[in-house]
């Protein structure tokens, strides 16, 4: 047997990565929990269970480089493991795990640090500082998660999963794992293990490229991409008026942006006050909508964010579809007849970007300004005509194009 504890009889359940090679070994965990054992690859013997400090990588070797000359902020690091290079991303092989480091950019500009291990087996998690509003979401009964039995860890770090209680303490149970995450989220928003992968997006300073301080780095990161892992992770199932919510708001996206377009282009009204009425219409339904979005998707711990974001988008979906519809709906919906409105142009200038189109400004004999486009020239002052049609829901609309009589 690989490990020192008797197995009994059941079935392995968990299975552990040798801090040394990151070889696996199936365990049963009960069993094995508390004790040590020798890796199947390297021979190595250790612990079960690694101590809370123990984050120090024993092997770091050098595999890849994305080179890129216009960026030395990994050079350092990359001679430092034995190839002297500029890069984008550098790739290593840390105790057996391959891990990435990879510039994060924003036009061109380096504002962080992303570092990758790939492993496979770990339960989806993702890890966040457990802030005020986690509390007061918990104290409401709108989110429920899973805690460890460590007070500290659960005191200072929110943990969302849909993955089994049972799963995520499995991975959780080791102190060195628990201990790489809090230290990893004092320098990030958040850790996230998903996609066979651990990941981690460092903010930039002043040491965030330092050589020593990169190799602390991934030490804990190794950690965490070499936890315990359920043989077989289980996924709870999403509640059915959960994913049915998801597919409705994301089926439902393109509908305000082809109203708009829609309007625009066949009814096109004359004032702003219809957007804005309508945009306020969205808004109070928006807030009509809340509670069903909380009752909807409260209870998990995944909760919390999904609200927050459930909250967004409807915010902004709700107002854009209310303009859309009301707009369409008093063009399409509208038996009025065209009246022909007298204008004339206040000013006239040159398009910016096409010297052959000329914007006017024509204001109506009842003081009411338009802007229109012109292929040809037009003077200050010339008459125009533009046809209207009341609209149906009493917004006036442009029926088509303006013309020079």
């Amino acid at each position: 047997m690989v490990y020192r504890q008797a197995a009994g009889r059941q079935t392995p359940d968990t299975v552990l990565l040798c801090a040394v090679c990151a070889a696996p070994t199936e365990v049963v965990f009960a069993d094995a929990e508390g004790g040590t054992y020798e890796c199947v690859r390297c021979r190595t013997e250790q612990p079960v269970l690694r101590a809370g400090a123990d984050t120090d990588l024993r092997k770091i070797e050098f595999m890849h480089a994305n080179e890129s000359k216009a960026y030395e902020h990994l050079a350092a690091f990359a001679e430092s493991v034995g190839k002297r290079v500029n890069a984008l991303e550098v790739r290593v092989r840390c105790d057996g795990i391959e891990c990435l480091l990879s510039l994060s950019l924003n036009s061109g500009t380096v504002d962080g640090l992303e570092l990758i291990a790939h492993t496979r087996g770990l339960p989806a998690m993702r890890f966040v500082l457990e802030g005020k509003d986690h509390l007061e979401a918990k104290e409401k009964g709108l989110v429920r998660e899973v805690q460890t039995g460590d007070t500290a860890f659960d005191k200072a770090v929110y943990i969302e999963s849909a993955m089994t209680d049972e799963d995520i303490r499995t991975t959780l149970l080791d102190p060195a794992v628990r201990h790489a995450i809090r230290e990893l989220l004092s320098l990030s928003s958040a850790v996230t293990i998903a996609d066979g992968r651990v990941k981690v997006t460092l903010r930039k300073t002043d040491l965030t490229f330092d050589p020593i301080g990169l190799r602390a780095r991934l030490g804990l990161l190794r950690v965490i991409a070499g936890a315990p892992r359920p043989r077989i992770a289980t996924k709870i199932p999403e509640p059915r008026a959960v994913t049915l919510l998801k597919r409705v708001l994301y089926f439902a996206a393109p509908i305000p942006p082809a109203l708009w377009v829609v309007a625009g282009i066949y009814f096109p009204t004359t004032s702003k006050m219809p957007a804005l009425l309508s945009a306020f219409s969205g808004f109070v339904v928006w807030v009509l909508v809340q509670p069903l979005l909380t009752r909807v998707l409260r209870g998990r711990s995944t909760s919390h964010r999904e609200l927050f974001l459930a909250r967004i988008y409807t915010f902004l979906f709700l107002p854009g579809l209310a303009i859309g519809l009301l707009l369409v709906a008093n063009g399409a919906l509208d038996r009025s007849p065209v009246e022909h409105v007298k204008m004339r142009v206040a000013h006239s200038s040159t398009d910016s970007d096409d010297s052959s189109k000329m914007w006017v400004d024509a204001v109506e004999p009842e003081g009411d300004s338009h802007s229109y486009a012109f292929k040809t020239q037009v003077a200050d002052g010339t008459a125009l005509t533009v046809p209207m049609r009341a609209g149906a829901l009493g917004w006036r609309w442009q029926a088509g194009d303006a013309t020079i009589p």
